[in-house]
């Protein structure tokens, strides 16, 4: 898929799980991490410090160490969303850079001023969407998204995978075009692949349109959380559900144009809580009808405590329900060959954030 430069020198790892190897992340605060389910940092960019010093880093290699020593390091145990507190880990294959030098996938996170549902200032006259953080701990990051493209760009000649996310909507206001702008990646598309996930509002034919225009590998996720209408205005807090699933298809229409699944695959990502559980096997047969590569499905967590949901979430009380309808939907999946990705168990309820110092696998 990609053509590498002779130079780039590769080892493999054995390990359960490839970020501590392959990922750096870049949140709206200037803080780094290698995984979102990090609550501890590895660094921040404004300390002085260059992403590769953090990158390479005691603490860093220190979380390597013990990932291949099949063990959670307490940085990622420091809150409750790892799938691997809940699931049995596999090591694995890990390419990475000799040494780990460098990291092959950078992840940017616009500010969490940055969406379209909610505005820049969610408030409840204009509210976030139901499962969002912005709804109720709401501390505005600084606009340095700039700043944070001038510390990745010496990245960007190492790079296999760039993503552009944080708790924001990637394609609200041109905000990654702005971000390939400031990287330079129409230097660097050929050999890396563009990730993020969407809402599918902003997505529209026009913006899709200018999408395939500067991207030539790329993985895109679009959030339903719903099969319906009704039950997509309780989550999204917007009667859009139809135009999103519109612009949705005409995404996948328009990449059959550009290389087709082996250049862009399009996921369905749906959080999954009691207002749309039931919904779990329409949402394969929307996933079906739109022709898309994959449909993944997780159960909504509470963010470390942050975001309050009450028995909504998965629990003790509702966990058969969620597990018949993870079992129903998988079953959907296999009639209508739609690959179908499960990244944590229904059918176990999450540990208390204060157990977590406890956990070991």
């Amino acid at each position: 898929m990609f053509k590498y430069e002779p130079a780039r020198i590769f080892e493999e790892h054995q390990a359960f799980c490839d970020l501590p190897f392959t990922k750096l992340i870049l949140n709206g605060w200037g803080d780094v991490s290698m995984c979102c389910y990090q609550l501890e940092q590895i660094g921040s960019v404004l300390n002085g410090e260059s992403l590769l010093d953090l990158w390479r880093s005691a603490k860093a290699k220190e979380i390597r160490k013990t990932t291949e020593e099949n063990r959670l390091h307490r940085v990622c145990k420091s809150w409750n969303t790892c799938p691997f507190q809940v699931k049995q880990p596999a090591p694995g294959p890990v390419r990475a850079y000799k040494d780990c030098d460098y990291p092959t996938w950078l992840e940017i996170c616009l500010p969490n001023t940055h969406c379209n549902i909610g505005g820049e200032t969610p408030s409840e006259d204009n509210p976030a969407c139901i499962m969002c953080c912005r709804n109720f701990d709401f501390k505005p990051q600084p606009p340095i998204t700039d700043m944070l493209c001038e510390k990745a760009k010496p990245l960007m000649p190492y790079l296999e995978r760039l993503c552009v996310l944080g708790v924001a909507e990637p394609f609200w206001k041109d905000a990654t075009f702005k971000v390939f702008e400031k990287l330079e990646f129409s230097r660097w598309k050929h050999r890396c692949r563009f990730e993020t996930n969407n809402n599918g509002v902003c997505l529209t034919p026009h913006v899709t349109d200018r999408f395939f225009e500067e991207v030539t590998y790329s993985e895109i996720s679009f959030s339903l959380d719903a099969a319906t209408p009704g039950t997509y205005m309780k989550i999204r807090r917007h009667d859009l559900y139809d135009m999103v699933v519109e612009n949705l298809a005409y995404f996948v229409q328009q990449r059959n144009k550009y290389g087709g699944p082996q250049n862009h695959k399009v996921v369905i990502y749906n959080n999954i809580n009691l207002l749309n559980v039931d919904e779990m096997s329409k949402m394969v047969v929307t996933a079906a009808k739109c022709g898309v590569d994959q449909i993944t499905m997780i159960p909504t967590h509470d963010q470390c405590g942050r975001v309050f949901l009450g028995e909504l979430l998965l629990n003790e009380k509702n966990v058969k329900l969620f597990k018949k309808n993870s079992e129903d939907a998988m079953k959907m999946a296999q009639q209508l060959g739609v690959p179908i990705h499960y990244p944590k168990p229904f059918d176990v309820v999450p540990p208390p954030v204060g157990d977590l110092v406890n956990i070991t696998i």
